[in-house]
């Protein structure tokens, strides 16, 4: 009974996020002064170039970093690629 009661929880909450994500994106459509945008993920540093030798694996890896943003009112999604010297984020 309590397992069926929070996943109950649980869809109610995932029906109203959905709800309001619409909302947002018809609010996004008909308003150009207002953005809606709905994931934004940071990927896992891709190590530049792919090496297997041991030691020019430490000596000349780059880990650049990808930031993608999806916007709602357009369906475009922007990718955002910089490496670990810009921005003070630092080495992985």
């Amino acid at each position: 009974m309590k397992n069926r009661k929070i996943n109950l929880t649980a869809e109610l909450a995932e029906h109203q996020h959905q709800a309001e994500k619409r909302i947002d994106k018809e609010n996004s459509k008909a308003d150009s002064s207002v953005r809606a945008f709905a994931y934004f993920d940071l990927q896992q540093c891709l190590p530049t170039p792919y090496l297997k030798t041991s030691v020019s694996f430490y000596k000349r890896q780059l880990c650049p970093f990808n930031l993608i943003i999806y916007d709602l009112a357009t369906n475009e999604a922007t990718c955002y690629m910089w490496n670990e010297t810009i921005g003070a984020r630092g080495a992985n």
